[in-house]
C-alpha cells in the first residue's frame, strides 16, 4: 500500500496544482523519510520555474520511484490523512520522551508498580 505522503506528490505532479497543498501549508516536515526530501524537491522546483515538476522531470529526479495514479483521490482527504499521522507520530514521539524521563526521575519499578506494564 502506497504512503499518504507517495499519493499526495503523486497528486500534485498528475493534475500540476499546488494550490491546495500551499493552502494547507503543508511543509517536507510534514512528511517522512524519504518524502521530506521529495517534498522539498518539488516546492524548489515550483519555486525556481512556477510550476509543477512534470512526470518526466520528476522520473528523471527519482527515477526509482514510481507515481502512482491518484484520480480518485481528493486532495482534501490526502491532506487531512497526512496531518493525521503528522500529529499521531509527534504525540508517540513526545510518549516515549516522557516515558523515558520519568523512568530517570522515578525508576522503571515506580512506574510498573503504579501503572502495570
Amino acid at each position: 500500500m502506497a504512503s499518504t505522503e507517495h499519493l499526495l506528490v503523486s497528486k500534485v505532479i498528475q493534475t500540476g496544482d499546488m494550490s491546495e497543498i500551499l493552502n494547507a501549508g503543508i511543509r517536507p516536515d510534514h512528511f517522512n523519510g524519504e518524502w521530506a526530501d521529495i517534498w522539498l524537491w518539488v516546492i524548489n522546483y515550483w519555486n525556481e520555474y512556477q510550476t509543477v515538476p512534470t512526470a518526466r522531470a520528476f522520473k528523471q529526479e527519482y527515477g526509482d520511484t514510481k507515481l502512482i495514479n491518484t484520480e480518485s483521490e481528493p486532495f482534501a482527504a490526502l491532506i487531512d490523512e497526512l496531518y493525521k499521522e503528522y500529529k499521531q507520530q509527534h504525540i508517540q514521539e513526545a510518549m516515549t520522551e516522557a516515558v523515558t524521563v520519568l523512568k530517570k526521575k522515578f525508576g522503571l519499578k515506580a512506574i510498573v508498580d503504579k501503572y502495570g506494564n
